[in-house]
């Protein structure tokens, strides 16, 4: 039965939900969450900006070698930044409590609320996405040197994409028609057990963020480096043990969620958590690159004016010595000490163990026309013998 416009104004006038006794609904209440969704956005958005154009920079310009990975990681953030705008729009409708807002209001802020359960899936996978390319380009660099590790992430990228297809497209048409998700004044069509789906889907990407903070752990520990090392490395990749804390609390609050009848004022803390858990995702994608453009830029800061500047000469003597050593499997270039010295950025490393040398003849003095023992004459002879250790997994 359709509602006559006076009736139906007069409904979305008033208050979403009937106040505690003793409480009189004022919607111009200050008390309100919505001053921290503005802030939580900024900064989150602020922060990921800076790592993205540092691993960009660094990728293109230091390192020149862009990969796929470092794509991808541009889409999240693209993806980062349209997850984030619904978020802001929540400012304006959403914080406070539910019998402080209207009913015009509540939809406004319903209807947000689900473009930002819809968009959290594919911003989240495509984050995930980028971080375990790049696992695979560090740990599995050819199939054949850790194929424990490179089914693991195999395993792991897949279901992750099963899980986010399906879990968005359950947020698409959890409800029939579509407007019920938001508007409850809508008296027919049905909606299946929401509550369940983003409780369950919740639990699930905790584990799967779990998985992906320990996956690198396993290799790393694995290694025959000093416990400093270890742990110099580990650190760069237990960025994601925040976004583990952050996938956890947004579940319980995923869980209180449901448990109350106040949804406009306890949706906030759960949409604050998924923004800071995308964007330290995102940090955490962007970081293995990272302690190589402030390498770089220390040598140019240190570096006397008269020498060659770092961009050119450090790196000519660096793929020199990669050129002679980890492209010949006698001569292994030990790319794993590279990395806990900070040598060479945390991609493309071979996990491997072996043992090489080479030799290198050290000539210097004035050079003499070719013939008979002119070679000999005027210079000094010196070898080297240089011993190459690589740390060979699986």
């Amino acid at each position: 039965m359709a509602l006559s416009p006076d009736v139906l104004n007069a409904i979305l006038n008033g208050p979403a939900l009937d106040p505690p006794e003793g409480v009189t609904p004022n919607f111009h209440s200050r008390d309100t969450l919505a001053i921290y969704i503005l802030p939580t956005v900024l900064v989150g958005l602020s922060i990921s900006t800076v790592f993205l154009i540092l691993r960009i920079y660094t990728k293109y310009f230091i390192i020149r070698s862009v990969s796929l990975e470092d794509y991808i990681t541009i889409l999240a953030w693209v993806m980062l930044v349209g997850f984030g705008v619904p978020c802001w729009y929540c400012v304006r409708v959403g914080g406070r409590h539910q019998w402080d807002t209207s009913v015009r209001d509540s939809i406004d802020l319903l209807y947000y609320a689900n473009i930002v359960q819809i968009l959290y899936g594919p911003t989240m996978f495509t984050v995930k996405l980028s971080i375990l390319l790049q696992y695979m380009r560090i740990f599995v660099p050819r199939r054949e040197g850790n194929t424990a590790m490179f089914v693991l992430i195999h395993i792991v990228l897949w279901a992750d994409l099963a899980f986010y297809t399906v879990d968005t497209l359950l947020e698409i048409f959890s409800c029939n028609p579509r407007a019920l998700n938001w508007n409850k004044l809508i008296d027919h069509g049905s909606c299946f057990n929401i509550e369940v789906l983003i409780i369950s889907a919740g639990a699930i990407n905790v584990v799967s963020d779990c998985v992906i903070l320990f996956l690198p752990m396993f290799s790393i520990w694995r290694l025959q480096l000093s416990t400093k090392k270890k742990v110099q490395i580990s650190a760069v990749f237990a960025c994601g043990l925040l976004a583990c804390v952050s996938s956890v609390i947004r579940l319980a609050y995923s869980i209180l969620l449901f448990k109350t009848e106040d949804r406009t004022y306890a949706f906030i803390p759960t949409g604050l958590w998924s923004v800071a858990e995308v964007s330290i995702g995102f940090i955490c994608s962007c970081l293995p690159v990272v302690p190589k453009f402030f390498q770089v830029m220390s040598e140019r800061l240190t570096t006397n004016k008269s020498s060659t500047t770092p961009s050119r000469s450090y790196y000519r003597s660096f793929d020199a010595q990669k050129s002679g050593a980890s492209n010949n499997p006698g001569n292994p270039y030990d790319s794993t000490r590279a990395l806990a010295r900070g040598d060479e950025p945390f991609e493309g490393l071979e996990l491997t163990e072996g043992v090489g040398s080479r030799h290198i003849d050290i000539r210097a003095g004035s050079r003499r026309p070719s013939g008979a023992g002119a070679d000999e004459e005027g210079r000094i002879l010196k070898t080297v013998s240089i011993e190459v250790n690589e740390l060979r997994m699986g």
